[in-house]
């Protein structure tokens, strides 16, 4: 198996309209690519200063499939209209288990 973890800090720009719409989107994510076995996110529960804001933990079976899911359109359709217009930093990672 493979996971992928990643890590936003949200900008000014990121009101609660464009907070919704980035879950909505992660939520669709999950129904849309076939090649998610798994997917989990949510916002940081404020135990820690100066944690990241919102994090995704996504699974997958094969390395292949980790690369279709980071190629497909929807997926980067909504990095290009939901994500990166309200994130100042990413933190990503993947490893096999």
């Amino acid at each position: 198996m493979i996971r992928h973890i990643a890590m936003f800090k949200f900008n000014e720009d990121a009101d609660e309209d464009s907070r919704a719409a980035l879950i909505e989107s992660m939520d669709m994510l999950a129904e849309a690519i076939p090649q998610i076995v798994t997917m989990r996110h949510g916002a940081d529960l404020g135990f820690r200063e100066g944690n990241f804001d919102y994090g995704v933990v996504v699974d997958f079976a094969t390395s292949e499939d980790y690369r279709a899911y980071s190629e497909d359109p929807v997926h980067r359709e909504m990095i290009a209209t939901r994500l990166r217009p309200i994130i100042s930093d990413r933190a990503a990672i993947q490893f096999r288990y």
